[in-house]
């Protein structure tokens, strides 16, 4: 089974979004999104 998850957060003025594709199988989830996940802050 594939996943397409999409989070997000919205306030005045701003915004954050997070999405992620993933395919679950009986031997575990497997993150299909090349991206790197350090921590990032924009301004």
């Amino acid at each position: 089974m594939t996943l397409y998850v999409m989070l997000g957060m919205w306030i005045d003025g701003w915004g954050m979004e997070l999405s992620e594709t993933a395919v679950v199988t009986d031997s575990g989830v497997e993150c299909l999104t090349n991206f790197d996940r350090s921590d990032r802050m924009i301004d």
